[in-house]
């Protein structure tokens, strides 16, 4: 049996692009080898419980702020505990999600390790997304594919995006639904960000074909995720070829594993300034020759 913070599977399967014109040729050469060191999601046994997303219920969700430490808390946790207590082996996302179960460690009645995630390939696909076809036509293109909720804080994104309203060589994608995407696409709309578009979610085999047309892929997280989560966009990321932007937590794993597989920048301070100054530095790097 094999318990873990989240369900097994993966967001969605990609695939390499048929054409390659991604502005970063020498990061396909990366996916491979970090699919070998990635870390996220674990496998469950038929008791198991998690809400998918590499948070061990109920911690993720009150270090959120969105479940106080009322009955319904101590409900979840002890039926987290109990996952645990029948499980041989528990699985965690990351090196530093190995500090919640020390005293599983500790007592060496159960197994805890570092359950790896992968991407199988799938057939081409096409996209109903054309950007040749939209108003960023021509720039370089930063998307967000996925869910737009608390989780996410996406709200500084939106800074990014208004603090570089008046380059006409960078664009914004927004792909996805959520708790949070209506009011994101309306404060797009009040801040007059014409360097954003927006779309409804598309097929996962559609996914692919979209990151052909970018350039960089953003992760978002929430400054006050309390656990490490690698999310797995990031992983298609890396499939797809495409350098990473993350605005994570602070301490979160994703920090050095950017930074040591030079796969893209990571700012989490969750200051405008800093983000700024980290997506420019990547910019830059990725309109090299030979990049």
């Amino acid at each position: 049996k094999r318990a873990g913070p989240g369900a097994p599977g993966l967001e969605h399967p990609e695939q390499q692009p048929e054409q390659d014109h991604r502005p970063c040729p020498r990061m396909q050469e990366q996916p491979v080898q970090l699919r070998m060191q990635l870390v996220t999601r674990g496998f469950r046994n038929d008791r198991g419980f998690g809400d998918g997303m590499g948070r061990q219920p109920p911690f993720g969700e009150a270090g959120m702020g969105l479940m106080g430490k009322g009955p319904p808390y101590w409900f979840f946790r002890a039926v987290a505990d109990y996952q645990y207590g029948v499980a041989d082996v528990i699985g965690v996302q990351t090196p530093g999600n190995l500090s919640f179960f020390g005293r599983w460690i500790r007592s060496g009645a159960r197994r805890v390790e570092i359950l790896q995630n992968w991407l199988t390939q799938a057939p081409p696909q096409g996209c109903s997304i054309q950007l040749a076809q939209t108003p960023l036509a021509g720039r370089t293109i930063l998307v967000y594919a996925g869910n737009m909720g608390v989780a996410q804080g996406m709200d500084l994104v939106l800074d990014l995006a208004e603090r570089w309203t008046a380059r006409t060589d960078i664009g914004f994608v927004l792909v996805g639904r959520g708790s949070d995407a209506a009011r994101l696409r309306a404060d797009a709309a009040r801040r007059g960000l014409t360097n954003m578009l927006f779309f409804d979610e598309i097929d996962p085999d559609e996914i692919a074909g979209l990151y052909q047309q970018c350039h960089v892929g953003i992760v978002a997280l929430d400054r006050r995720h309390k656990t490490h989560n690698i999310p797995g966009k990031f992983l298609s990321y890396m499939h797809c070829g495409l350098p990473a932007l993350a605005v994570v937590n602070a301490g979160n794993d994703l920090v050095s594993m950017i930074a040591e597989a030079d796969v893209g920048a990571c700012c989490d301070t969750h200051e405008l300034d800093d983000l700024a100054q980290q997506a420019e530095g990547l910019l830059a790097r990725i309109s090299e020759p030979g990049m």
